[in-house]
């Protein structure tokens, strides 16, 4: 057990014991049989496995063999560290300037903190961007071989991690460390929500370069938690480093030499990593104290004079001379392996894989010859071609996309060309042509301290350090060449974008997961330098574009934005605006913004419309996404029209087989299904036809399995559904949620989608406890998708109150059908037939729970709203009279509850006929009612008669 500082032996002996017995008190799994362990496990009810000795995943093979002992600060680490009376992790951020040693620091802690006897982990994750954090947990659960590993959803990945370490009766762990390395401003919110929130056994240990920082992820369980600021150490610690790292003898040296290594250890600002880089060039190129002084007492001593006298630039400026020479001598001598590492030092620099360097490379090939420049037209075409594979089936609620996709031919959209000189082309052409040449550059970058490899179970890829890729590019700036090489390193991995070929594939999604690190990395740079950089927003849109495909709305949404604000100043090109325009709307589409949507969507109609003409294949793109957003607001008449004018068009231009002629179909489908009411058999008949027929198309065409044929099959299950054939819907639900699973992952909007539809058959089935649990399942995963207020989370949240309704659970089914109904009058106003819905809903549960004067208010409004909204014979019309004239029976209430039976009636005569069968059970109802009222005033008369004649008795 480590001391803590000032405490002495007879506390720490108490603590000792104290810890000891804790220990001992905690449950463990090993003292438990397989049916208890399995509790805790997943669907697949395999369970965990347990730990019984310690586990470091810091890389500790990164620690410098002469690291430079900070006794002061680890003490104060472990201090921080110390089990406190509350149930929550401990937390210590260490904060300061990058290079001054805060990660080798956080990694010697890691190997003290496992000097305990008790059986510890230690976990270590990169935390500068979300990505990264994500990678994190995953990896987390991979080292642990959790169950959920898996698992293609990543919110479920953190999730799963986060529990595993908040359990310790689970994992076996008595002990665990969570590093989290560089943490930035942008992960601070995601770390707040994510970070285990329980379990006195873990500690948490943060770096990061503000204070600010520190101070934010600090504080947590309603206090601030130590944040301690890393200094660089003394002059002579960092001398006797520097020694112990050339491999030199303090006392073997003269006082010349060591006035000269005093010098440069104030010219590198002590900083840890930047001694230890300028040693590493000394060994590698065999220099000797005085050759290296001889250096930065030359040519370069103008940059550190300039060093000297810009404090807030110290980190960069003091190794700035250093590299520059080193980076001078690999010019000279490797001038290609310099050219890669000039383009390396835009990337991400913790993911620069191989395979992404190989692949991105092609596109420096011209598909040309050499000496001559492709015209106009080719470079558009080559762009187009491009861009249509970018081109993404985006679902909405189970609606694909077609798969040309109008709104994303980018023929205008061209690649900035380098202006690198032909041979530092060609030269560095060479190089990445051959991966035996590749490697080698790669190998030599990493001997030279430029890069490090991560072992094979880290993953493999070669990681920068930060000071690294900010001294090259200063030496790039210097020399006026950063531009091109930024715009070369752009290319390359644009080029790596444009090699996967089916971009809406679920099994590509892997391949842009590990792209987009690098093009955020580039974006970052391109703001300052390039912010209209024609091959960034390309991948940008490919990146919204992706987002949008995954269920990430909101990152899309941004994107989108940004793109616009960017690139309508920079192209000035009508129809480019009018694409980023459509992937706006798209995505507002599914963030239930619907307003904006449309603006958007009918604002790229009309110009196509004026410029192309009503039948073109664009134009009716747009008009077809405008129906189907009127169709979200309960425009269904105008909906319909537009979509029939849309799939005659079609069928004239396309024929009646083209999947464009379907999905027209599908579309016009769904509508009608929506808009037919429960009495009208013949519209869901003919939703059913149309169904099918798109049904039988796409499975011909594209597999049963296919996404978009997942996703007809969903609308056939719901026609089913509202037609009452509860067991066929569930039958093709099933298979549809298995598909949609196994391609999108658990928590992806359209898997929650048919997870809330199979809920709603169960519950029209009676499956009530499995209902419930999936619709607790549609609502969570709304709420993380969508946001608390969107119209499907409140769907869900009025399908879990239909059960509680029908369990009696009434006060709950009350607060859920309320916070639905507030909702969507929010959002999509009182005149909405889901709001007119809910009100429904809940004056029959007010009904049902005997609370009769809340039941006939909103009754009573009802009735209003839907007086104004619909017909006289419109069914929901019709239930209305109906069911507020039981209500009106119940209270006493009897000419208010023949009015309204009458009414019904009245209704369903004008809208069905006097013969139809609803009409005659309408009648029915009147008739029973006007019965009862006569044996009730009988029975009352002779109850009367009675009375009187006992009385004279």
């Amino acid at each position: 057990m480590p001391l803590i500082y000032g405490e002495g032996r007879k506390k720490a002996l108490i603590r000792l014991r104290k810890e000891i017995q804790e220990t001992q008190n905690l449950p463990s799994v090993l003292s438990k049989d397989v049916r208890t362990v399995s509790l805790f496990a997943t669907s697949e009810n395999r369970p965990f496995k347990t730990f019984t000795s310690y586990f470091n995943d810091a890389p500790v093979d990164l620690l410098s063999i002469h690291f430079m002992e900070r006794e002061r600060e680890l003490g104060l680490v472990r201090n921080a560290h110390q089990v406190s009376e509350e149930n929550v992790p401990a937390r210590c951020a260490i904060w300061g300037i990058p290079g001054v040693g805060k990660t080798q620091l956080a990694i010697r802690y890691t190997k003290i903190f496992l000097e305990d006897a008790t059986v510890s982990a230690v976990f270590w994750m990169s935390c500068s961007n979300l990505e990264k954090l994500h990678q994190g947990f995953s990896r987390l659960l991979n080292l642990i071989d959790h169950p959920d590993q898996f698992k293609p959803e990543q919110n479920a990945r953190v999730v799963a991690a986060r529990r595993w370490l908040e359990q310790p009766e689970v994992s076996g762990i008595l002990r665990w460390l969570l590093v989290l390395d560089n943490v930035d401003i942008s992960t601070i919110d995601f770390l707040r929500e994510n970070l285990p929130r329980q379990g006195k056994q873990g500690r948490i240990l943060i770096t990061t370069r503000t204070e600010a920082v520190a101070h934010a992820v600090c504080k947590a369980s309603g206090r601030l938690q130590l944040s301690l600021e890393l200094e660089p150490p003394a002059v002579e610690n960092a001398i006797t480093f520097f020694l112990e790292s050339v491999g030199v003898s303090e006392n073997s040296m003269s006082s010349v030499s060591r006035r000269q290594v005093t010098d440069l250890i104030k010219f590198l600002g002590c900083l840890p990593f930047a001694i230890e880089h300028a040693a590493s060039f000394m060994t590698q190129s065999s220099q000797t104290i005085d050759g290296f002084t001889r250096l930065y007492r030359g040519n370069e001593k103008s940059h550190i004079l300039n060093w000297r006298n810009l404090f807030s630039a110290y980190e960069a400026k003091s190794v700035s001379g250093i590299f520059t020479s080193h980076l001078h001598d690999l010019k000279r001598s490797n001038p290609e392996v310099l050219a890669l590492l000039n383009i390396l030092v835009f990337w991400d620099p913790d993911r620069i894989e191989f395979e992404t360097i190989k692949t991105g490379a092609l596109s420096l090939h011209p598909p040309f010859e050499p000496t001559k420049e492709p015209s106009k037209s080719e470079q558009n075409r080559n762009w187009t071609q491009w861009f249509a594979r970018i081109l993404m089936r985006i679902p909405y609620f189970g609606f694909a996309f077609s798969n040309k996709n109008p709104a994303t031919d980018a023929s205008n959209l061209k690649p900035e060309k380098t202006a690198l000189s032909s041979t530092e082309l060609e030269s560095l052409i060479k190089l990445v042509s051959s991966e035996v040449q590749l490697q080698s550059a790669l190998q030599q970058l990493q001997m030279l301290s430029f890069i490090k490899r991560r072992s094979a179970h880290e993953g493999g890829a070669y990681c920068m350090h930060d000071l690294t890729q900010t001294l090259v590019q200063v030496a790039l700036e210097s020399e006026g060449t950063y531009l091109q090489w930024f715009r070369c390193s752009v290319r390359i991995v644009c080029g790596a974008f444009h090699q996967i070929e089916d971009p809406a594939l679920p099994e590509s999604w892997h391949r842009y997961e590990g792209l987009i690190s690098h093009i955020l990395s580039l974006i970052k740079y391109s703001e300052l330098v390039d912010p209209r950089n024609a091959d960034l927003l390309t991948a940008r849109t490919a990146i919204a574009a992706y987002w949008c495909n995954r269920g990430r709305y909101y990152e899309a949404r941004e994107t989108y934005q940004q793109i616009l604000r960017i690139g309508s100043n920079a192209f000035h090109d009508a129809n480019i605006e009018t694409q980023w325009k459509l992937g706006l709307a798209e995505v507002n589409w599914h963030l239930g913004k619907l307003d904006e949507s449309i603006l958007l969507y009918d604002e790229v109609r009309q110009i196509r419309e004026s410029r192309l003409g009503t039948n073109h294949p664009d134009t009716l793109y747009a008009l077809e996404k405008l129906a189907l957003v009127y169709r979200s607001q309960a425009r269904f008449a105008e909906a319909r029209s537009m979509l029939e004018h849309v799939l005659e068009s079609r069928k004239t231009s396309l024929g009646p087989d083209h999947l464009d002629t379907i999905q027209a179909i599908e579309y016009l489908a769904m509508t009608i299904n929506e808009y037919a009411e429960a009495e009208n058999a013949e519209a869901y008949a003919e939703a059913e036809s149309l169904h099918k027929q798109a049904l039988a198309h796409r499975e011909a065409q594209l597999g049963t399995g296919h996404l978009d044929t997942l996703w007809t099959a969903d609308s056939l299950a719901t026609n089913y559904r509202a037609q009452g054939r509860h067991l066929e819907a569930v039958e093709i639900y099933e298979r549809v949620l298995e598909g949609r699973r196994l391609q999108l992952g658990e928590d992806h909007p359209q898997t929650v989608w048919t997870l809330a539809n199979i809920a709603s058959a169960y519950t029209s089935l009676g499956r009530l406890n499995e209902a419930e649990v999936m619709w607790k399942q549609a609502i969570v995963g709304n709420e993380q998708r969508r946001g608390h207020s969107h119209s499907e989370t409140l769907f869900a949240v009025e399908g879990l109150a239909d059960v509680y309704h029908q369990q009696s659970r009434f006060e709950e089914a009350i607060n859920l059908y309320n916070r639905a109904l507030r909702g969507n009058e929010e959002s999509l106003g009182n005149g909405h037939p889901s709001v007119m819905r809910k009100m429904h809903k809940l004056a029959n549960l007010y009904r049902d729970q005997n609370d009769f004067i809340k039941s006939i208010a909103l009754f009573e409004r009802l009735l209003e709203l839907r007086k104004i909204r619909l017909g006289s014979g419109h069914p929901d019309m019709l239930r209305t009279y109906h069911d507020a004239a039981t209500l009106y029976t119940l209270m006493g209430k009897y000419i208010e509850a023949e009015q309204c039976y009458r009414l019904e009636l009245a209704g369903s005569i004008e809208e069905l006929g006097g013969l139809h069968p609803e009409t005659k059970k309408r009648e029915l109802n009147l008739a029973t009612f006007l019965r009862d009222q006569e044996l009730q005033a009988e029975a009352a008369e002779g109850g009367a008669q009675g009375a009187v004649a006992n009385e004279v008795t």
